[in-house]
């Protein structure tokens, strides 16, 4: 038996570290391949696949202040 551990589970709600306006994504699939395991986000209708080190169980504030200061 193999036993992997990941650094998030399904259903866990998370943001991108890159995502400028900083939207709540939730993991939907955990996926082990050859580059290692990825994560799919669902964020609203659209989702997307990454890697552990671009996400965080943290919001960053400043990019999202920053993000709705640059709309105005």
């Amino acid at each position: 038996m193999m036993i992997i551990n990941s650094p998030y589970n399904l259903g866990d709600e998370v943001y991108l570290k890159t995502d400028k306006e900083q939207c709540l994504r939730i993991v939907k699939q955990i996926c082990m391949s050859a580059k290692g395991m990825e994560f799919n986000l669902v964020c609203g209708i659209s989702s997307s696949w990454h890697s552990d080190f671009e996400i965080t169980t943290e919001v960053d504030i400043l990019q999202k202040l920053d993000a709705v200061k640059n709309d105005k």
